[in-house]
């Protein structure tokens, strides 16, 4: 039996929750469930100068703020000096050492994630890049770069698995692109009929809880070849196709009648339906089936 969205459900979990309270810092040590091999970091207000050996592959990320310049920092790796402001990615690999020399006031938040070095060898196989791989620079003000990383982390709090997966996908792809030492080297494999066959599975099974690498083995490609090549032919990734599935499917139940308390798509509950319908249809589940209520009579 195919398991349930709510039998999968993604999660963040917290593994540990330090940092000095009296000093209002705070630093969140973080698992999602969907994405093994992967961890988070959150942290506010901190001022603390790090001095870091890296045993997995870290991204670092300084959240825009306008021209704000707060949260510059000076720090040391691979035997240079970088400067690092707001909207740069800082990029670490195993087996380095980062050392932060000074901070120019203290950051207000940023957010770290740590990828073991399994799943990015892995990753590198998928795109024909040699393991292990090679990022070139230590740091990247690449908007491609930040805005995967940061479209990646606004699924961090979605019970979507898949949504957590085609994030992180894309962000790894869009990483090698910009700085890798080799650029991917994708194989289109079974090109159109592939995509076709992965968007009929949607069409069939919107209503489950699907992984990406499912969709990936169904299309013939990998999972970062399928995220973008099925947006650039269907207009959305594959999350969202299927999250478009699911409201026209809640959308007919209403129409039909069913109080919006009943409807079931496939959402985890009534408030992950509630807030794809209204990013969707303009409106609350409610407010749609009382609109169409009002019609028949």
């Amino acid at each position: 039996m195919m398991p349930t969205p709510a039998q999968t459900e993604a999660r963040r979990v917290v593994i540990a929750d330090v940092g000095d309270r009296e000093q209002g810092e705070s630093i969140v040590l973080e698992r999602l469930t969907a994405l093994p091999g992967v961890e988070l970091i959150g942290v506010e207000s901190s001022q603390r100068l790090w001095r870091v050996f890296h045993e997995k592959y870290g991204f670092c990320i300084v959240p825009r703020a306008g021209n704000d310049p707060r949260g510059t920092s000076q720090w040391w790796y691979r035997g240079a000096t970088h400067v690092a402001r707001t909207g740069a990615v800082m990029l670490t690999e195993p087996g380095e050492m980062h050392i932060t020399q000074r901070m120019e006031r203290p950051a207000r938040h940023y957010w770290i994630v740590e990828l073991e070095p399994a799943l990015l060898a892995t990753a590198a196989s998928e795109l024909g890049i040699s393991a292990p791989p090679h990022l070139r620079m230590a740091q990247s003000y690449s908007p491609r770069v930040f805005g995967a990383f940061c479209r990646w982390q606004q699924s961090f709090d979605d019970p979507d698995s898949l949504r957590q997966q085609s994030g992180l996908a894309e962000a790894i792809r869009v990483l090698f692109e910009e700085c890798g030492e080799q650029r991917p080297n994708v194989r289109h494999a079974r090109g159109a009929d592939g995509l076709r066959a992965a968007r009929d599975y949607l069409h069939a099974h919107f209503r489950e809880s699907i992984s990406l690498q499912t969709l990936a083995s169904i299309a013939g490609v990998s999972r970062f070849h399928l995220v973008h090549a099925f947006a650039r032919t269907y207009g959305v990734p594959p999350h969202r196709y299927q999250n478009y599935l699911r409201i026209a499917d809640a959308q007919r139940q209403l129409r039909a009648g069913l109080p919006a308390a009943h409807v079931d798509a496939g959402f985890a509950d009534q408030s992950h339906l509630t807030r794809h319908f209204k990013r969707i249809a303009g409106m609350t589940p409610g407010e749609y089936g009382a609109l169409h209520l009002r019609a028949v009579r």
